[in-house]
């Protein structure tokens, strides 16, 4: 050995497994950061191209502009990109019945194709995209929507020629052209008329593809053309789709840019929706892609780009801290089990920088294999996982493919090797201050420091007997010991209830839901109305559809709007301040609140209800005999700041009684009606009333008597996944010929992705809970199993003076208990203070009630008892076996 330091590589090669639980602890650690970075990029890129295909690819939209505004606009500096998109004109496909027209009151006269003129650039970035055929590339080529060939005469096909009479649509009210914006694309009136002004021929080349959901009783549906602009019409209102060359201050340079237009109200007011926020004078509407911007950490709103930016930064250092953890474990125990080595060279002369070197080269092999190895695994996990999802076709994670960062990659190395010398630091200066005498004399044990006089525990020998009395000083003598076993075990249960928490935070915010919960939407148009008995569905429709073969669940909805009177003292202080401009109307010491729904889902959505339950009961007599509700108590209002805010509305506990009136009821009296349970949310619908009021759910017998009607305005169907919905669909469209008040939605797709995103979201989420948990098995692992091999001698002396096998056994085992125990009540307060600040910070996105997360608590600490108890048990048989004299001479 030609240098003193070459005996760490000897070291390595003797201590083989000590080495390779070292490398594997850099390893896992490596890999989770790897890992854990390439899923959070994966998933933003997948956000990121879902949200462009839904939203489009652009930054902010100019809507109804005129053409030598538009030219302004385009030529201004800070616009990188633009597309520009301008209504041809509305054209009609057929007049509609006289028949539908009496059945139907808000049906549109006529049925319109909405033909408007993309350029190259707004296709692309709104991805307009053809189903059948392809696009338009010039202005006398045309593609429609596909529902709409069904009310054609000729029933185009790709290739046809089609003349289409073009004209305007006119507000009867004023006899002004509906306006050139938004809401006029898709709104219609049963009293607004044509104006005839030409007839076009174009060729039919394509058909669009439907991305929302399919509704059967619309009246416009899209057909566009081809136009490159070259030229700019003053006369016309255009569409701009703008990408900026900054996302940075998007909302001040879009103001800046109107401003410089002379639209001089257009900052006047903004909308409180996240995803479509837009203000603006009633020919002219700035809209901001919100959520692109959002996921670009550029939203409109600061409070939730701040949110966003410290809940990543907290995530990463939870994770960063427990890899931390893991290689300063596998370092201090490495150096604990040569203390008595370091002594002898620091006899024979080495100094502490010598000493220090050697623990740190130690540190450097060990990051060397461990680190490559690690960032390669990361990345070979993510690929298996990424491979598993898209070869289920699992949900909206169907198309998610993986993102390779140079950066993330590079980090992780970066983060590997500072963990790997940051936990090389105190183990490096504890073996560089070991006295050699103290070392020598010790033999290896682990007792660097003095071993305070402790105070009998009365209480613990009074339990436990003379062996809980031992373990008791044991696991409190040596500081050193007991903050690196307890250490490892906090980090676990921190990052478990953390996460746990985070993932509920999400379901019950909606965050992580996609689509719907049910498969079709069957409805009676003037249901969304008004509730006069005679705008029902009949029940014998529902019937039919709940026997059908393809059908797994049917829930007939009942819903009126109601105005309750609130209480003063019931009312909750968070509702109050959100909404005090609303608290102006007393009668007596209530409130009159209004924007409640009084709905029914029959005896199976009080089945379904009972999963929301945390009071009370769903039970149906129950309901009857007390005329009972089930309280849906919290309600979604949307704040200023651009986030949603889930409170509660009242205090009302189960046996209170609600005043209440039916605002179609044609009378202004009052009923009242009993508290019999409160769910945490409703089902199938809106899961919170986003109107800021109450929901109350109960029986169609109460319903009826409160409302004095049986009607059911619509009808939600869960069809099974694994048969043909034929008959279903083939139903509702005979129904609807029947009656054109008639409609349904098909939710089949969103239905299915909502389903099986949550299930990839709770695999991902749990896998990562595994990791945790099994990364905290093996420090626990590793940590008590080295603690037991260290006092052998210990152990050795205990028999020598006369204790039993069973009786160190069971001192063994009450000394994992305890350390369980500190760990999990330092764990679960740490933990929930960890997740207190996250929750806080992720209310910026959408705020909820803080409720402790007891369950996860119970869970982490009844995990963290029985694995270092059940750790102990395994590693006693380390020392069970031994000859006294021998072990007393053992080295370790």
């Amino acid at each position: 050995m030609k240098n003193y330091s070459e005996i760490t590589k000897k070291y390595l090669k003797f201590q083989k497994s000590r080495t390779l639980l070292s490398i594997i602890g850099i390893i896992l650690s490596v890999t989770l950061i790897t890992s854990v970075g390439t899923l959070a990029v994966s998933i933003r890129d997948k956000m990121i191209r879902e949200t462009k295909q839904e939203y489009g690819d652009y930054h902010v939209a100019f809507n109804g502009i005129s053409g030598n505004a538009a030219n302004k606009v385009m030529n201004n500096f800070e616009v990188l990109n633009y597309g520009i998109i301008s209504r041809e004109n509305f054209a009609i496909i057929n007049k509609t019945s006289e028949k539908e027209m009496s059945e139907n009151r808000w049906a549109a006269p006529y049925r319109y194709l909405n033909i408007k003129g993309y350029d190259k650039n707004a296709m692309a970035m709104l991805k307009v995209e053809a189903k059948y055929g392809r696009l338009p590339e010039n202005s006398r080529e045309i593609a429609l929507d596909q529902w709409i060939l069904e009310y054609m005469e000729n029933k185009p096909q790709i290739g046809s020629k089609i003349k289409l009479t073009v004209g305007k649509r006119i507000n009867t009210e004023n006899g002004k052209e509906i306006a050139v914006n938004t809401l006029g694309d898709v709104d219609w009136s049963a009293e607004e008329r044509f104006q005839v002004e030409a007839e076009k021929e174009y060729t039919v080349v394509g058909f669009l593809e439907n991305k929302g959901i399919f509704q059967s009783d619309a009246f416009i549906a899209k057909a566009i053309t081809f136009d490159d602009y070259k030229s700019i019409s003053d006369d016309k209102k255009y569409f701009l789709y703008l990408q900026m060359k900054s996302m940075n201050n998007i909302e001040m340079k879009a103001e800046k840019i109107a401003a410089g237009i002379n639209i001089s109200d257009v900052t006047s007011e903004k909308a409180g929706k996240l995803e479509a926020p837009n203000f603006g004078t009633n020919d002219f509407n700035i809209q901001y892609n919100n959520s692109l911007l959002s996921l670009y950490g550029k939203s409109i709103y600061e409070g939730v780009n701040s949110s966003m930016f410290w809940g990543f930064i907290i995530a990463f250092a939870l994770i960063v801290i427990c890899t931390i953890a893991i290689i300063y474990n596998s370092f201090n125990i490495s150096v604990l089990e040569r203390i008595s080595q370091y002594g002898t060279l620091r006899c024979v002369g080495a100094s502490e920088k010598q000493i220090r070197k050697i623990v740190y080269k130690e540190a450097f092999f060990l990051s060397a294999i461990g680190i490559p190895i690690g960032l390669s695994l990361g990345t070979l996990v993510m690929k298996f996982i990424f491979y598993i999802i898209g070869f289920l076709s699992l949900g909206s994670f169907y198309d998610i493919r993986m993102v390779i960062s140079p950066l993330v990659i590079i980090l992780s190395g970066i983060l590997g090797v500072f963990t790997v010398f940051i936990s090389a630091v105190g183990p490096a200066n504890q073996a560089a201050k070991v006295s050699p005498l103290e070392a020598v004399k010790n033999s290896g044990s682990t007792k660097v420091e003095k071993i305070k006089k402790i105070k009998k525990s009365l209480f613990v020998k009074y339990i436990f007997g003379i062996e809980g009395q031992f373990a008791n000083r044991n696991i409190r003598r040596n500081k050193t010991r007991f903050r690196i076993t307890v250490f490892s075990m906090i980090i676990s249960i921190v990052l478990y209830i953390v996460t746990s928490g985070i993932m509920g935070y999400a379901f019950k915010t909606g965050l992580a839901e996609v689509g719907k919960s049910y498969t079709y939407h069957f409805y009676n148009t003037y249901g969304f109305y008004d509730n006069q008995q005679s705008n029902g569905i009949d029940k014998s429709i529902y019937l039919n559809i709940k026997n059908f073969n393809s059908v797994e669940k049917s829930y007939p909805l009942y819903i009126s709007d109601s105005t309750i009177l609130l209480p003063t003292e019931k009312v909750t202080h968070k509702y109050y301040e959100l909404r005090k401009d609303n608290f102006v109307v007393k009668e007596g010491n209530a409130y009159r609140i209004g924007g409640n729904s009084f709905v029914s889902y029959g005896d199976e959505g009080l089945e379904e209800l009972k999963k929301n339950l945390s009071v009370g009961t769903t039970d149906k007599d129950v309901l009857n005999k007390e005329k009972g509700v089930v309280l849906v108590n919290t309600s979604k209002i949307y704040g200023e700041k651009g986030n949603s805010v889930v409170t509660d509305v009242t205090n009302y506990k189960v046996g209170d009684e609600i005043e209440i009136k039916i605002e179609s009821a044609g009378d202004n009296k009052y009923k009242k009606v009993k508290i019999v349970g409160i769910a945490d949310k409703s089902i199938l619908t809106d899961k919170y009333n986003e109107n800021a009021g109450l929901i109350m759910i109960t029986t169609p017998e109460v319903y009826k008597d409160v409302t004095g009607k049986d009607n059911i305005s619509h009808i939600f169907v869960v069809a099974k996944p694994e048969v043909s919905h034929t008959e279903i669909t083939e139903y509702f469209k005979e129904m609807q010929r029947n009656n054109a008040a008639y409609g349904y939605t098909d939710n089949e797709k969103a239905s299915k992705e909502n389903k099986d995103t949550k299930m990839i979201l709770s695999i991902l989420l749990y896998g990562f809970i595994f990791v945790v948990a099994f990364i905290g098995c093996l420090n626990i692992s590793n940590t008590i199993s080295t603690n037991l091999i260290l006092r052998i001698k210990e152990f050795a002396v205990l028999k020598a003076i006369g204790m039993t096998q069973e009786a160190i056994r069971k001192m063994i085992l009450l000394e994992g208990l305890l350390y369980g125990l500190v760990s999990a009540l330092y764990g679960t307060i740490i933990g929930t203070i960890v997740y207190y600040i996250v929750f806080k910070i992720l209310a910026g996105v959408s705020e909820i009630p803080w409720t402790m997360p007891w369950k996860d608590i119970i869970v982490a600490a009844v995990s963290s008892i029985l694995i270092t108890a059940i750790w102990s048990l395994l590693s006693m048989r380390k020392v069970n076996f031994g000859i006294i004299a021998d072990d007393l001479r053992k080295e370790n």
